[in-house]
């Protein structure tokens, strides 16, 4: 996209970004938005238009993912929170939206991890088993080092490496335009979470009845991914989505979600361990950049 494009009205482009993280639970917040009267957000999760594969589809393409008129857009896509798969996102946005605000959810990163692996599992992805992938030699590399799946364990724990997300953010933005959401609050004391979430960015306060249960996610990650391959890339696809409902769309996922692979991934202890050594010092930087305590995590 070139300068002359960027110069282009921002009309019909997001006042607020969900940058992930992954298995945090930025769809139950997509959905939540959804249903909320001052929002409009994109028909499907996660354009993904930040990430320079699709950022070549121009703003026209990224205006249209938006459905129906509202005061306040937004969208949700966790992978721009992946610096070491997807980099050169967080300086796409912040030319093309200096101002928008940014909400970033995590959760105890050492479940995270767990979860995504078994989501990537359950999707079909051939990952090694847990004793192999925590037998990795070697610490993260420096950022800019791209993280794709030929080294899976780093690809995972890099997502769970909250401080160096958000590092990479800060080079951009400041720290106001950024809400960090802990994913065990919101299902804990969702009615004060979401409080915080909508005066940040300055929405009606709504209840936390339409919340959507966590089990949503859960079953995308059932379904083959073919299924969800063809509903994502193909134009019968599209239309199919654009034409059905949250609820429709949800009754779809569980008539084709298939059952967990039966063979056993346990993370035994001594994975668990390892993980957590990883994991401890980015924590703990996290922790101080963002000065919330996270009390109920592992680390």
């Amino acid at each position: 996209m070139n300068n002359q494009n960027l110069q282009m009205t921002t009309e019909r482009l997001p006042d607020f970004i969900i940058i992930g993280a992954m298995r945090a639970g930025t769809t139950s917040l997509h959905n939540y938005f959804e249903l909320h009267p001052q929002v409009a957000v994109t028909a499907e999760k996660e354009p993904d238009f930040f990430i320079e594969s699709k950022y070549g589809n121009g703003l026209d393409w990224y205006k249209s993912q938006f459905q129906g008129e509202a005061e306040f857009l937004g969208e949700a896509s966790p992978n721009y929170s992946k610096v070491d798969v997807f980099p050169g996102v967080p300086q796409r946005i912040h030319d093309l939206l200096p101002d928008v605000k940014i909400i970033y959810v995590v959760r105890d990163p050492v479940e995270r991890f767990v979860s995504q692996y078994n989501h990537m599992l359950a999707r079909g992805f051939d990952l090694p088993d847990p004793a192999e992938m925590c037998a990795t030699p070697g610490d993260l590399p420096p950022v800019g080092v791209r993280l794709g799946l030929d080294r899976p364990y780093h690809h995972i724990l890099s997502v769970s490496s909250y401080a160096r997300q958000l590092r990479a953010y800060l080079e951009h933005f400041d720290m106001g335009q950024i809400l960090v959401v802990e994913f065990e609050a919101l299902y804990s004391k969702p009615a004060s979470e979401l409080d915080r979430i909508q005066d940040f960015l300055g929405l009606k306060r709504l209840g936390p009845a339409g919340l959507p249960s966590l089990n949503r996610s859960a079953e995308l990650g059932r379904v083959p991914l073919p299924v969800l391959r063809s509903a994502r890339d193909t134009r019968m696809g599209k239309w199919m989505r654009d034409r059905m409902t949250l609820r429709t769309r949800d009754r779809m996922k569980k008539l084709i979600a298939m059952p967990f692979p039966s063979r056993e991934h346990i993370f035994e202890d001594s994975h668990l361990a390892r993980v957590r050594r990883d994991l401890e010092a980015d924590t703990n930087a996290f922790r101080d950049m963002t000065d919330m305590p996270f009390d109920s995590w592992s680390i």
